[in-house]
């Protein structure tokens, strides 16, 4: 009785704590959400890629409109549309759309706690989830109708259950990270390729006998996956008659990744130049400067389907990167910095914004340096769960950076890399503290 009363104390106590935490994280967004409101930060409008999301939510709402004249556009994947379609189907006004993302930060929160309950003490817990809710490099995602606090939920979901899977043995927790993963990927298509990889290397790992029985059970996760995906790649295939399809994006992405001249860094612009223009009166278009060397390019990209275009721009991208693959290679690295530091970028000056990603990134990529090292040093000690979460999440950086890579995608996964940091660093303490313990006599 005395063991099952101090079990309940203890989980009464854990959802106080979890409340408070969630107590914080509320004030904060909402006091963050009323003062843009009253001062009118909220435009009625949609903004850039927010209009994609809404209008192809209307688009599944009519069963995809295909009338003369209509286009499909599969330029980023449905998922988040989805999660759109009640509020679209209500006719919602963008400020209830943002504040829906609020809601969805506030569950990434709980998420992040759970998992890091798993594997870390009470108060590490907290003090990640502290850490992520006043990391302010995410808030321009949180309020605004974008897609990264769903892809936030999604990760920690499968992180959660992944967790859950390895340390409880239940198999169902398989296939709820599966279905987590494969909206995931219907969210970001980057995490198609993800699956593909991952695949690869558990089959390797399967062949290790001392992985076999977990590379055994994340088979279940992707495979789940690969199944969620199915109906969306039947669709794509009816489009395109292209196989494992998710998206029209990828082409346009590689091509200005693999751009070879000088000056210019690899980031993603638009067909006519103008993504990096409008963000200051004072910050000049560089429109020209992207246009002296692509328009020749576009001319003829544009005058094809989306689909045609995007295989045109692939094909142009690989004789880019055959050509001078060093140039590819640096311009890789620089995307590795934009996830980062949102640096550099071509023919664009330098804003204030950048020295406030300075000071918590460079802490941040600190941290991950120091938990790679903790990790190689206390490999066999760091829970397996744990190294299989951060493996998937290293496999979706690596990825990323090679086609278009900004501080948004990097936030995404970041939940996670706090809680690989705490373990990592909690495994190299107990192996100094066991060290510096005198022997038994």
């Amino acid at each position: 009785m005395y063991f099952i009363k101090n079990v309940l104390n203890h989980l009464r106590k854990e959802k106080v704590i979890l409340a408070f935490i969630l107590a914080i994280a509320f004030s904060l967004y909402a006091f963050i959400f009323s003062l843009m409101f009253f001062l009118g930060k909220f435009t009625a409008d949609c903004l850039a890629d927010e209009c994609r999301y809404i209008n192809n939510s209307r688009n599944l709402l009519n069963w995809f409109n295909l009338s003369s004249g209509y286009e499909i556009d599969i330029w980023s994947g449905p998922g988040y549309s989805i999660f759109l379609m009640p509020f679209v189907a209500l006719d919602s006004s963008r400020v209830t759309l943002i504040f829906a993302n609020v809601l969805l930060s506030l569950v990434a929160v709980f998420l992040l706690f759970r998992a890091a309950r798993i594997f870390l003490s009470i108060k590490r817990s907290v003090i990640i989830s502290l850490i992520w809710i006043l990391y302010y490099p995410h808030f321009p995602e949180i309020f605004s109708v974008l897609t990264e606090p769903l892809t936030t939920v999604l990760v920690l979901s499968i992180t959660l259950f992944i967790f859950k899977l390895f340390t409880r043995g239940r198999a169902y927790y398989g296939f709820i990270a599966g279905l987590f993963l494969g909206f995931l990927i219907l969210t970001k298509v980057i995490f198609a390729y993800v699956l593909i990889v991952a695949f690869v290397v558990n089959t390797i790992l399967y062949f290790i006998s001392s992985y076999r029985s977990y590379a055994r059970q994340v088979f279940v996760v992707l495979c789940s996956a690969f199944i969620i995906t199915v109906p969306y790649q039947f669709f794509t295939y009816n489009l395109t008659g292209k196989i494992y399809y998710f998206s029209n994006a990828g082409g346009s992405a590689i091509y200005f990744m693999s751009s070879p001249h000088a000056g210019e860094f690899g980031e993603w612009n638009n067909s006519d130049f103008t993504a990096n223009c409008g963000f200051a009166a004072d910050v000049p278009c560089n429109r020209d400067k992207f246009a002296r060397n692509h328009a020749h390019i576009f001319e003829k990209a544009n005058s094809l389907n989306p689909f045609e275009r995007d295989d045109f721009l692939k094909k142009i991208a690989l004789e880019n990167i055959k050509a001078d693959p060093l140039k590819y290679f640096r311009n890789y690295v620089n995307n590795i910095s934009r996830m980062l530091y949102n640096i550099p970028n071509s023919y664009f000056y330098q804003r204030e914004q950048t020295i406030f990603r300075l000071v918590p990134n460079s802490l941040v990529f600190t941290f991950i340096i120091l938990a790679v090292w903790f990790t190689f040093k206390n490999f066999r000690a760091v829970p397996r769960p744990v190294l299989i979460a951060i493996s998937f999440v290293f496999i979706y950086l690596l990825l990323q950076a090679a086609v278009s890579s900004y501080p948004r995608q990097f936030n995404v996964v970041l939940p996670v890399i706090f809680i690989w940091i705490g373990v990592a660093y909690c495994q190299w303490l107990n192996e100094v503290k066991s060290r510096e313990s005198p022997p038994n006599p």
